[in-house]
């Protein structure tokens, strides 16, 4: 039997759900293999995921086969039970933890869980907090991995437009110079003018 689980860092601690959504089980010791519809379910009842005080464990005890789903609407409501969802043999099993609800009889599912390939591996499936918090987190590390490449990209940005406005000024400076000159030669020839209708007279 194997058993893998995820590690969490140091002061992080997780809720009974959360931990086994991070474990995955497989027990290469079950002697029938490949599974079929038959033997999922009765696979599965050697897992972690599964709850010892199920309907399904007290159907067999008194020695029916849960995976009959009229077995377990003999068992009483309000209790957990596991039923095989879907089946694709030999290599997908979808495994449904429900809580039947009395009086409507309504079935309240609680958790799913998947039997994959030939090595029959069993997972919880990740509930929809988990996979928007996950979404979440994936998508801010793309957002802070954006902005720093847009830090880099801008990083050269400063020092290109210091030189841009001091060749603007040098630019203006030139001009500023220029219509000076004219100004300059503009009166040369009005004095010279006065200078002469001055001696005339």
């Amino acid at each position: 039997m194997q058993q893998q689980q995820h590690q969490q860092g140091p002061g992080q601690q997780l809720s009974l759900d959360d931990a086994l959504a991070y474990q995955r089980w497989n027990d290469p010791a079950y002697p029938y293999n490949p599974l079929d519809r038959a033997t999922a379910l009765q696979y599965f009842e050697f897992s972690p995921f599964y709850d010892p005080d199920s309907n399904n464990y007290a159907a067999r005890q008194r020695g029916l086969d849960p995976a009959n789903e009229h077995v377990l609407l003999q068992m009483p409501a309000n209790k957990t039970e596991f039923q095989l969802a879907q089946c694709t043999e030999p290599h997908l099993f979808v495994v449904r933890k429900q809580r039947r609800i009395q009086p409507a009889n309504k079935s309240e599912v609680m958790q799913y869980y998947y039997i994959l390939g030939h090595e029959r591996y069993t997972y919880q499936a990740p509930s929809l907090h988990a996979v928007v918090n996950a979404r979440l987190r994936r998508a801010m590390h793309h957002v802070k991995e954006g902005f720093s490449r847009f830090k880099v990209d801008l990083a050269p940005l400063p020092k290109v437009l210091r030189e841009h406005l001091r060749e603007q000024e040098a630019l203006q400076q030139q001009q500023l110079e220029k219509l000076a000159a004219m100004d300059t030669d503009e009166e040369e020839p009005t004095a010279a003018t006065a200078a002469a209708a001055a001696a005339a007279a």
